[in-house]
């Protein structure tokens, strides 16, 4: 097997689909083809069993991934039958560059927005974007990814924040018609804390001891449980009414 390309120098944009060719002996079954970003420390499988067209040479059209930058880049042929013993790696390493189709604008890092808050998330793009847009929102740094909306059009969009205290925020706006085009943000931003609301009692009110009487806040500026205390003294000291409710925004007291 010699991989003729890519062999070193080339530099691969991300959603561009692109050759990787090689020569082979006829006696050859299957192949396996891999990418490393790290010059050959770790590979990542692009295809397996890739059937031999029983040409001398043979080639295989890769959608390269999008979102990697890397200078370190090779490409690794192997027989499925011989992976350790019969294979080739590109001469050389070559590049692999993000597509920039989309770029996300704001948030881009840095920003600090509130809970509950209407923040305008914007991008920009260019003609070969298709225009629609699915947004998304990460709480961990991109381990995990929510939805914010999904075909949207224009370059901005007006978000309602979750209450979802982190300071490892991201924004990702991928192209709806092809998922393969997206950009990040360029660093974390944070959301901090909605403020927290009572409504009753909110001032003025007359309880009488041994009534029972029904608090109640705002459940959407809480979290998952809350902690109910009340003061005589104007909230120097503090009595507790329990140390943990759920956070349905009501809980009746004697």
């Amino acid at each position: 097997i010699t991989i003729t390309a890519p062999n070193g120098g080339e530099n691969w944009i991300g959603c561009a689909t692109v050759p990787i060719t090689f020569t082979k002996s006829p006696c050859i079954s299957y192949f396996d083809i891999y990418y490393s970003t790290n010059n050959g420390s770790t590979w990542n499988t692009i295809t397996t069993f890739l059937g031999n067209n029983g040409l001398a040479s043979q080639t295989y059209n890769w959608q390269v991934p999008n979102g990697i930058t890397s200078n370190q880049v090779l490409i690794k042929v192997d027989d499925v039958n011989y992976t350790t013993t019969n294979l080739d790696v590109s001469n050389a390493v070559f590049n692999m560059t993000p597509s920039n189709d989309i770029t996300v604008t704001s948030p881009n890092g840095g920003e600090v927005w509130q809970g509950l808050s209407t923040q305008a998330i914007t991008w920009t793009n260019l003609p070969s974007a298709s225009g629609q847009y699915t947004l998304q929102y990460s709480l961990n740094n991109g381990t995990n990814w929510t939805t914010i909306a999904s075909n949207v059009t224009g370059n901005s969009y007006n978000w309602s924040v979750p209450n979802s205290p982190s300071t490892t925020c991201l924004i990702k706006v991928i192209d709806y018609v092809n998922t393969c085009k997206f950009d990040v943000s360029n660093a974390n931003f944070t959301i901090s804390p909605a403020t927290p609301i009572v409504l009753t009692p909110n001032g003025g009110e007359s309880y009488y001891a041994g009534t029972v009487q029904t608090i109640t806040w705002n459940a959407a500026t809480y979290f998952s449980s809350v902690r109910l205390d009340y003061s005589l003294d104007n909230g120097v000291t503090w009595i507790n009414i329990t140390t943990s409710t759920s956070n349905d925004g009501t809980q009746n007291w004697t």
